[in-house]
C-alpha cells in the first residue's frame, strides 16, 4: 500500500486526512513529523547542526502551510551508540535551543529513548491569528491562480551531488570544486538539502494580508504536491513548468522529472484570486497556473514548451 492509502486507513471515513495540520478550538493547530536516520539523513553527510535546523524547520513550514504561527513543542529523541555520543548531542541541543529562540518556541517536555537507529520526532503547537481562517489543502476556488514560493529542484541536486562524492568531510560542508562549472549553485543545492528552511520567517506578515485559499508546503515534490492539492479540492488544475523560477538553470544538472520530484523544498504551493506581487521579503512569489475548477474529478496538467509534459519519475515514496 502507498502512504497516502495507509494514512486513510486511520482516518474517520466521513473525515479523511486532508492537511498536515490538525485545526481545532477554533484558532489552534498541532502538526508532527518524524526524522529517520537512512531515510531522511545520513549521519556521514548531515552534522548534528543540520539535522536540529531540519528537524525544527520541517515542522514549522506545516504550521505555517496552515497560516499559523509555531508556539511551542515536544521533542522525542531515539538515541543510537552514534547520536548518544555527548559531543553530538551536545551540538544538536545547542542548535536545537538556538533555533527554537529564533522562532519564539517553547519545548514543554517530551520523550528520550535508546534506539539502533537515529529516530526524532517533533511535535509542533501552533496558532492563527485572530482575524486569519485557517488556510486547508480543500479550499481552492474555480479562477484561483496557482503560486510557488521560491523555486524547487535545489534539493534534489544537493542530493545528487553528495550521493556523488562531491563533498568534502568537514565541520563548515565545503564543496571540493574540481570540475564544477558553477560552484556557488552546488553549494546551495547541498545548503538546501541539508538545512531547508521554511520561508515563515520571512513570508508570515505579508501573507497575513493576503487572501489565500488553499495552501500546503512542497515536502514530496511538485508533482506529488500538486495532485494532493488537486485530489483534496477536486479541482482541475493547469501548471506551466516554463514559469517555474530558474527551471533552465536547474535543467543544465537535472531532467525535469527530478525538478518536479524534489522533495524537502519547503516552499509554499497555494492559490488565490489576488494578483500577488512577483517578490516578497527577497522571496520570489510565481504565478505558475489557474485552476479551471472544482468539485469535479481531480486533474492536474503539466504544460512544457506549450506542449502536454507527463512525468515518468512521480517522486520518492516510503512504500
Amino acid at each position: 500500500m502507498k502512504e497516502e492509502e495507509i494514512i486513510q486507513l486511520f482516518a474517520n471515513p466521513s473525515e479523511p486526512m486532508l492537511d498536515d495540520c490538525h485545526h481545532f478550538d477554533s484558532n489552534k493547530l498541532v502538526t508532527t513529523d518524524s526524522l529517520a536516520e537512512g531515510t531522511h539523513f545520513r549521519l556521514d553527510w548531515s552534522s548534528p547542526e543540520d539535522i536540529a535546523i531540519k528537524l525544527i524547520e520541517v515542522n514549522v513550514s506545516d504550521i505555517f502551510s496552515s497560516g499559523g504561527r509555531p508556539k511551542f513543542c515536544l521533542l522525542n529523541l531515539g538515541l543510537s551508540q552514534e547520536s548518544r555520543q555527548d559531543s553530538w548531542i551536545r551540538a544538536f541541543s545547542q542548535v536545537f535551543r538556538d533555533r527554537l529562540g529564533l522562532y519564539g518556541i517553547e519545548l514543554v517536555g517530551g520523550d528520550t529513548f535508546s534506539s539502533k537507529i537515529t529516530h526524532l520526532t517533533l511535535t509542533l503547537f501552533g496558532e492563527l491569528p485572530s482575524d486569519h481562517s485557517v488556510w486547508s489543502r480543500n479550499k481552492a476556488r474555480t479562477g484561483d491562480l496557482i503560486y510557488l514560493t521560491g523555486s524547487v529542484g535545489l534539493s534534489h541536486l544537493g542530493y545528487k551531488k553528495l550521493k556523488a562524492g562531491d563533498l568534502l568531510s568537514s565541520n563548515t560542508k565545503q564543496i571540493e570544486n574540481g570540475e564544477d562549472k558553477n560552484p556557488a549553485l552546488f553549494k546551495e543545492a547541498i545548503r538546501i538539502h541539508l538545512r531547508p528552511e521554511s520561508v515563515y520567517s520571512k513570508l508570515y506578515e505579508p501573507f497575513r494580508n493576503m487572501k489565500i485559499n488553499a495552501a500546503m508546503d512542497i515536502t514530496d515534490g511538485l508533482f506529488q504536491d500538486s495532485w494532493k492539492l488537486a485530489r483534496a479540492s477536486k479541482a482541475c488544475m493547469k501548471i506551466h513548468l516554463d514559469k517555474l523560477p530558474r527551471v533552465d538553470e536547474y535543467l543544465k544538472y537535472l531532467s525535469l522529472d527530478e525538478v518536479l520530484s524534489s522533495g524537502e523544498e519547503l516552499q509554499l504551493l497555494f492559490t488565490s484570486k489576488e494578483k500577488l506581487p512577483e517578490v516578497l521579503n527577497g522571496i520570489a512569489i510565481t504565478e505558475i497556473g489557474r485552476l479551471s475548477a472544482t468539485d469535479q474529478q481531480a486533474k492536474v496538467e503539466f504544460l512544457f514548451k506549450n506542449k502536454m509534459y507527463q512525468p515518468n519519475y512521480l517522486g520518492y515514496e516510503h512504500f
